[in-house]
């Protein structure tokens, strides 16, 4: 385990920032049903008792990558200089042996838990329908790619009694040599408003819009992206009821594009986005399946952030507003410095529809190892967009994963339990990174969810948090292949940092998924 404290020279900052979360009372319970979300929040885990729960996974790779559809819209880029669409790439021609899509539905209560897993395709006509039933404290995998054959697919699973916990797991085949992977918790709500703050375009990379619209009826969507050339849009993009479209940012915007901004807003009904990134560049190679930003928010999370030289942290900010904003960067979570020498970051300005790229590595004077980040606008009224790309390098391989930013809900809710289903392959050191947002010191309890029920995982029941700092805990091999709790005394955010596959090189990050 590391520990390490919030830089002394923050704290002023920091401190306003934890009044506005932490100065209010507890949010009051309500029904845990997921169709009933009061407003979009990142994915949450209520507590069983409603009628019932339902989860949308944003997709997963399910076949061959599907080919430009000829009716497909697309922008035409401004002056003689650009193409469209890039050209053939790894991403064109991959191993289709080797791509893979689950959906993993977690039991963690006494009781047996019955539901459906409804599969989404791009044809309305092959979704397919199937029971199941869990015992408890029990999980079951659900192979998409072996029930479906189509790019990508999306999922919904419907929980009588509500509670449970899905998640869903993607690997993409990485130059021929090894296996990209990315999990990422299924969302509790389709919303009408979807934002991404980052994508590459570059080189031989790929950037994939998965939307897949649960409903009866058609979505219609209008979607700006935003790129250094200016914007793209695409308007009244239609997905049918009850399946999935995909859309090629190669085919809408120049080529060579490393951080485009996406805002997708619903001219009729609501959907789920997910973002689909395959980077094949000098400096970047992994993939990445992520849920979008449902909301815009003033403040944003990252647990797992560090600063090294095998490292690289790059954190997108993404203003969709139509007036300019200032960003303030708040490093948080290591020890400052003791000659004074570190100062906290400026505020960033960022104008109407511009992304705008904050390194790690520029800030003068920041020490080595884990660092996490706090991100909030000047005022309340200015809110925006954040993810953070994540770039490891060992013995000469990098492997990149991007991650959204965790936020309050908006009522100021923090959860101080998260629950996390699909873990490492393996014993991990600092597999578990775990933020507190509170000035008060606090301690971590790590449990196991087994078939006799829930346990604490041994030597990880009693974990030191420092106030306002990061606990960086190691997943032992006593808790690996197993769904883990993490209970805190705090309000905190925790991230899982994953080893690729056995053999792989690289690890990649995620959220874990808060208690509502």
């Amino acid at each position: 385990m590391i520990l390490r404290r919030l830089p002394m020279l923050a704290v002023a900052v920091v401190g306003i920032i934890v009044m506005v979360v932490v100065a209010r009372d507890t949010a009051t319970t309500v029904d845990p049903v997921f169709s009933e979300v009061a407003s979009p929040w990142m994915p949450s885990a209520p507590a069983p008792g409603g009628l019932s729960s339902t989860w949308y996974c944003p997709g997963v790779p399910a076949g061959a990558p599907a080919e430009p559809a000829a009716d497909t819209p697309t922008s035409e880029p401004a002056g003689d200089d650009t193409d469209a669409a890039a050209g053939e790439s790894a991403a064109d021609t991959v191993d289709t042996e080797r791509i893979a899509g689950e959906v993993w539905v977690f039991n963690p209560d006494g009781d047996t838990m019955n539901g459906t897993i409804t599969v989404l395709t791009a044809s309305e006509d092959q979704q397919l329908v199937q029971p199941f039933s869990i015992p408890a404290y029990a999980s079951h995998e659900f192979d998409i790619d072996e029930l479906v054959d189509t790019p990508y697919a999306a999922a919904v699973v419907e929980i009588q009694g509500g509670g449970g916990l899905v998640e869903q797991r993607s690997t993409w085949p990485l130059r021929q040599t090894s296996i990209g992977e990315s999990v990422a918790a299924c969302t509790n709500s389709p919303a009408s408003q979807w934002y991404f703050a980052t994508g590459d375009t570059s080189e031989g990379s790929q950037d994939l819009i998965v939307l897949s619209n649960p409903h009866d009826h058609a979505a219609v969507v209008d979607i700006m992206l935003e790129t250094s050339r200016g914007n793209r849009p695409i308007e009244s993009f239609t997905v049918p009821a009850k399946s999935v479209r995909t859309i090629d940012l190669r085919e809408h915007t120049v080529d060579d594009e490393i951080n485009v901004g996406v805002s997708i807003v619903a001219a009729r009904g609501s959907l789920v986005a997910g973002r689909a990134q395959y980077w094949d560049t000098e400096s970047r190679d992994g993939y990445s399946m992520v849920l979008g930003a449902p909301a815009l928010r003033n403040l944003w999370w990252f647990a797992a952030g560090e600063n090294a030289e095998s490292v690289t942290a790059e954190y997108a900010i993404f203003n969709p507003n139509d007036f300019g904003i200032q960003v303030r960067p708040i490093p948080l979570g290591f020890e400052s410095p003791t000659d004074g020498s570190y100062a906290p970051p400026e505020p960033i300005p960022v104008g109407a529809g511009d992304v705008v790229a904050f390194l790690l590595s520029d800030v003068p004077n920041i020490p080595e190892g884990l660092v996490s980040m706090a991100f909030t606008s000047e005022e309340p009224s200015q809110t925006f967009v954040v993810e953070r790309t994540l770039t490891r390098t060992i013995q000469g391989i990098s492997t990149s994963s991007v991650t959204p930013g965790g936020t309050a809900r908006e009522d100021g809710y923090v959860a101080n339990t998260w629950y996390m289903g699909l873990g490492p392959h393996e014993a991990t050191t600092a597999g578990l990174i775990v933020q507190n947002t509170e000035a008060v010191a606090a301690t971590v309890t790590v449990q196991a969810i087994r078939a006799d029920g829930v346990v604490n995982v041994e030597g990880l029941d009693a974990v030191a948090l420092p106030d306002e700092g990061t606990v960086a805990i190691d997943i032992p091999e006593s808790a690996v292949g197993v769904p883990l709790i993490v209970r805190s005394t705090s309000r905190v955010f925790v991230e899982r940092v994953l080893p690729r596959e056995s053999g792989a090189q690289g690890r990649v990050a995620s959220w874990l998924v808060p208690a509502a």
